[in-house]
């Protein structure tokens, strides 16, 4: 940013703008006080940025990139303005911003407190969401008008702040009509699209626009995660014993063979013998009582249990 000045009667000054940290959206030169506009002021806009004068409060005139000359007439609605009959003879005083059109690529955003969303086959889950997206001043008047107020400079990281804010407005809504919790992962890119017409159509009115909003990941809680793994893992697998099986493998392993592991180990399958889980209902041993066959003593009548050659109460052979 700069003001340089020339001692000759014809050439009264240059105003340009500058910003190496690349941050600034926009910015007053000078930053206190107002620019002294006289005829033979040279103002340079930059390639990607746009200049406005802004006289008691109205703009008065929006310069492209290039090199602008100030001449009596040349900036016809400044010059009405000020009823400068006879030119620039002494300087007009406004406020002179430059603003940014750079694209201000790869920023974050993040859901900042998880959105409940109700699925037909999960219930209500509460979700989070992260990704990124690109920003760029597209109505420099808006901006001036709606955020900058009284200060001198704009920077990336108010707006930011503000479209991370109509993004998680927006959120809620851009899930509508995702109603399996297992179709969350394949609507990444029709969520995205929806956020960024929702979040255009709010941060429109402030003069900025949205290109290419992306949608990493909308993810559940970390047990909502490890349940969603373990039904998967299960539907590989393809038995429920062979799963529970494996789990309880799995427990010792990495128990390292402890015998803590074996404790857990033995309770499992006892469980699961218990609940019938390792056997099938077929091959699992009976437990039932069955009745001994038996037959009539033909002497007492004593009943004796079939296959005895005599009777245990009188002797009689059989």
């Amino acid at each position: 940013m700069s003001k340089k000045n020339d001692q000759t009667n014809f050439f009264r000054g240059i105003y340009e703008f500058e910003d190496p940290s690349g941050n600034l959206l926009a910015a007053k030169i000078p930053s206190e006080g107002t620019a002294d506009l006289y005829d033979g002021t040279v103002v340079i806009v930059r390639p990607s940025q746009c200049a406005i004068f802004v006289y008691k409060g109205e703009i008065a005139e929006l310069f492209a990139d290039g090199t602008h000359e100030l001449k009596t007439g040349n900036i016809p609605l400044l010059t009405k303005l000020m009823n400068a009959k006879l030119g620039f003879k002494s300087p007009i005083r406004c406020e002179l911003w430059f603003f940014s059109g750079s694209v201000f690529a790869a920023r974050r955003w993040g859901t900042p407190r998880p959105i409940v969303h109700q699925f037909k086959d999960a219930g209500a889950i509460p979700l989070r969401g992260h990704g990124q997206f690109n920003l760029v001043v597209k109505h420099p008047n808006k901006l001036l008008r709606t955020l900058i107020g009284s200060r001198s400079t704009y920077d990336i990281t108010e707006a930011e702040e503000l479209v991370q804010g109509q993004i998680a407005e927006s959120f809620p809504e851009a899930l509508a009509g995702i109603e399996r919790l297992e179709d969350l992962g394949k609507a990444n890119e029709r969520v995205s699209q929806k956020i960024a017409a929702l979040t255009n159509e709010k941060v429109a009115r402030f003069g900025l626009n949205i290109i290419d909003l992306q949608v990493f990941s909308v993810t559940p809680p970390d047990e909502v995660l490890k349940a969603m793994n373990e039904k998967a893992a299960m539907n590989v697998i393809g038995d429920k014993r062979e799963y529970l099986l494996y789990q309880a493998a799995n427990s010792l392993t990495q128990k390292g063979g402890s015998s803590h592991g074996n404790d857990q180990l033995q309770m499992m399958m006892g469980l699961m013998l218990g609940k019938g889980l390792l056997t099938s209902q077929e091959d699992a041993p009976s437990m039932s009582y069955t009745p001994a066959v038996t037959a009539a003593c033909p002497k007492c009548a004593q009943r004796v249990r079939a296959g005895n050659k005599f009777c245990a109460n009188c002797g009689e052979q059989l």
